[in-house]
């Protein structure tokens, strides 16, 4: 297999480390919120996510938050904050450095926003050495849903064979790298750092043969979790039949239990009656005696 000629980047844990704690507490003096709520906000609310995939401009953003946390600063102001929490993984802004020195062309594919790309554009001058830019609020789209990944299919001068796509997600990784022939998920940036460095053709053969096994074992597991529920509801309909069987034997048990005291009471009380008449019967007859005497 020949050596990629263009490679597709993430940027958010792959070249830039970020943490939304930074901005978080930076902010949290000036809102009427709590931490939790504020976190809840920029993270976990929908908010953030109309934002990254453009269906929300900076200024709806920043007018919906400071209403919800009563943010008592400027749109600058907020803007220099919210930006403010990047970090550069170093080996791998090296790593990209030493492919465009050897010529290949690379790609930023991110789900992000326009702040953060304002600022790292500002801060961090790799960013401007990409051939392109796919970003997902300029798109209207986001990792991993097929309209942004679908841009990352590679000019027919690159090629599907001589393209890689890198991520920090198992998943996208795995879906871009459908598109763009290749996939490559960044856990621990240094290690893979140092092995993309040394790329050729048995790195290549390598990681053809990571993708296969990448997709079996997204096929297996479905077939086992198949298999695992068929047999699971025969195991649950033996077990419902099984007890069923139990509880009518007790059922059965039970009633004939209640048959043999009713017939026993019904017994006692028939005899008791009989002996009441007898002792009653002989009373009267002393009774007779007593007074003919």
């Amino acid at each position: 297999m020949s050596v990629p000629k263009a490679i597709i980047f993430d940027l958010g844990k792959v070249l830039l480390d970020f943490d939304y704690g930074i901005a978080l507490r930076r902010l949290l003096p000036r809102c009427r919120v709590g931490f939790d709520d504020l976190r809840r906000l920029l993270t976990l609310e929908p908010l953030l996510l109309e934002y990254e995939s453009g269906q929300r401009t900076t200024a709806e953003f920043f007018e919906r938050l400071q209403a919800v946390t009563g943010y008592d600063g400027t749109l600058a102001e907020f803007r220099s904050v919210f930006g403010d929490i990047f970090t550069p993984i170093e080996p791998m802004v090296a790593l990209h450095a030493e492919l465009r020195a050897r010529g290949l062309s690379t790609y930023l594919f991110s789900n992000t926003n326009e702040m953060a790309v304002e600022f790292v554009r500002a801060q961090f001058p790799f960013f401007a050495a990409f051939d392109g830019y796919i970003l997902s609020y300029e798109v209207h789209s986001m990792k991993p849903a097929p309209p942004m990944v679908e841009l990352a299919e590679p000019t027919p001068a690159a090629g599907a064979a001589r393209t890689c796509s890198t991520d920090d997600r198992r998943r996208t990784s795995r879906l871009a790298g459908a598109a763009a022939g290749r996939a490559w998920c960044t856990k621990t940036p240094c290690s893979r750092g140092r092995r993309c460095s040394k790329w050729g053709p048995s790195e290549g053969r390598k990681l053809q043969g990571q993708s296969s096994k990448l997709k079996e074992r997204t096929e297996a597991p479905r077939s086992k979790l198949k298999a695992q529920g068929k047999d699971g509801s025969s195991k649950v309909k033996a077990q419902g039949s099984r007890k069923g069987r139990k509880l009518q034997g007790q059922s059965s048990s039970l009633a004939k239990g209640r048959k043999l005291k009713v017939t026993k009471l019904k017994a006692w009380r028939k005899d008791g009656s009989s002996r009441s008449s007898s002792r009653l019967k002989e009373r009267t007859e002393l009774q007779g005696q007593s007074s003919r005497l």
